[in-house]
């Protein structure tokens, strides 16, 4: 039977962390503990043993030294190969062999699932860490810069031919819509191909920001292609996403310069962003215009400090003349 005795929720171990903790270990702080652990999911087709099957968790793509796991058919039946789930359970401890105990980990539930996170070649790896290098823009900034100057930023806007998410996205807005210059490409999302498509046949000598905006809903695994990501980025321009709910983390969203939540939390930024600028104008303005007129009064300060001491030094005159 195995205790109740738990550790915090926030402590996950890897595959590659168990197999160490506890293959050299007869005996361990940690035995019966309920634990956590994290990592790829892979089942190995093996027949039924009673009421479970054998299957693996590893840490990569690699799965020399994975942790064999003991599932449940009723928690199989809800799991996907090559996801990337966090299991709960308990540490089972078998036969001692050449390279140590052999270990399993039963797993009582499933605690999480990360679609965003997905095995990644080596060439997938160079991109996320040419990603990082590159740094990522201050959007803010950007835009910032341009309304100050008087102009609309150009922002490319890719959403779905049947998407409404440009409605939210607009009442976001309110009147600071036309302080920008949007320009809306509409097309099917439904593959990494037919997006990469849409945004190849863009051409503007002015690179613009460019959004994509997707309301929630099924689909939105799309987002989190490698392959999409890889001609993403290599545009070269300023991105941002608006994509799904809250809940919603796409792998693009992760590349991005910046990630928004919803189309309506992208629209509140915009609204923000100009309604701060204009502000900040109009109180330079105001400040330009008083600094303008204390330099007048200065002036006219000055002159009349002139007139007077011209004056004294006339009545000085005459008095040194008589």
């Amino acid at each position: 039977m195995h205790s109740h005795n738990t550790i915090k929720d926030s402590f996950v171990f890897t595959p590659t962390e168990l197999l160490t903790q506890f293959r050299n270990s007869l005996h361990s702080t940690m035995d019966g503990q309920l634990l956590a652990v994290s990592g790829f999911y892979n089942s190995t087709g093996r027949e039924q043993y009673g009421d479970y099957f054998y299957d693996q968790l590893s840490c990569s793509a690699d799965v020399t030294g994975s942790l064999a796991v003991k599932v449940s058919a009723l928690i199989r039946d809800g799991l996907e190969n090559d996801s990337y789930y966090t299991f709960k359970g308990f540490i089972e401890k078998g036969r001692v062999n050449r390279q140590g105990i052999n270990l399993s980990f039963q797993v009582t539930e499933v605690a999480g699932v990360d679609k965003a996170i997905s095995r990644f070649s080596n060439e997938d790896f160079n991109l996320i860490g040419n990603r990082v290098k590159r740094g990522f823009a201050d959007i803010r900034t950007i835009l910032a810069g341009q309304i100050e100057k008087g102009l609309r930023p150009p922002i490319l806007v890719l959403t779905g031919n049947e998407s409404i998410a440009d409605q939210d996205f607009k009442h976001a807005l309110e009147d600071t819509y036309s302080c920008f210059d949007f320009f809306w490409i509409r097309a099917k999302l439904g593959t990494p191909g037919t997006i990469i498509e849409a945004i190849q046949k863009v051409r503007l000598d002015n690179p613009p920001l460019l959004v994509f905006m997707r309301g929630g809903g099924s689909g939105l695994e799309v987002f989190n292609s490698i392959t999409l990501c890889k001609a993403v980025f290599d545009l070269g321009i300023p991105f941002v996403t608006a994509i799904g709910h809250h809940s919603d983390e796409p792998l693009l969203q992760k590349f991005a310069d910046r990630g928004f939540a919803t189309p309506t939390a992208f629209g509140h930024f915009l609204k923000d962003l100009a309604k701060h600028v204009a502000k900040q104008t109009k109180t330079i303005s105001y400040l330009s215009s008083e600094l303008e007129k204390a330099r007048n009064e200065q002036k006219k300060e000055r002159r009349l400090l002139y007139c007077i001491i011209g004056v004294i030094l006339l009545l000085l005159l005459l008095v040194l003349l008589r």
